[in-house]
């Protein structure tokens, strides 16, 4: 089946509520502060993150980062330098 656009229209995933697993990571609060320029846009995000009680307790911290390009990476106000992108997605151990 085709949209309008002649694009193959992608089935969603099915997720069933037995699958149902929670976060492993809570992020209680985000801060957003964008220096827009006409070359360029940067961004700096603050996130506080806790990990979920709840959780299984072995996942890294894995942040979806399409169209981002990291910079840095700091924890607790120290730089951190145990990451990597995974394609898309800014992995934090």
């Amino acid at each position: 089946m085709n949209d309008l656009s002649g694009s193959p229209v992608i089935a969603p995933v099915v997720i069933n509520r037995a699958d149902y697993r929670p976060p492993e990571w809570l992020v209680p609060e985000i801060a957003l502060d964008f220096a827009l320029s006409l070359d360029a846009t940067r961004v700096l995000a603050t996130l506080k993150v806790a990990k979920n009680p709840a959780g299984s307790g072995t996942a890294l911290l894995r942040l979806n980062g399409d169209s981002i390009e990291a910079k840095a990476v700091t924890v607790d106000g120290h730089v951190h330098n145990d990451w990597h992108m995974d394609g898309t997605d800014l992995v934090i151990t």
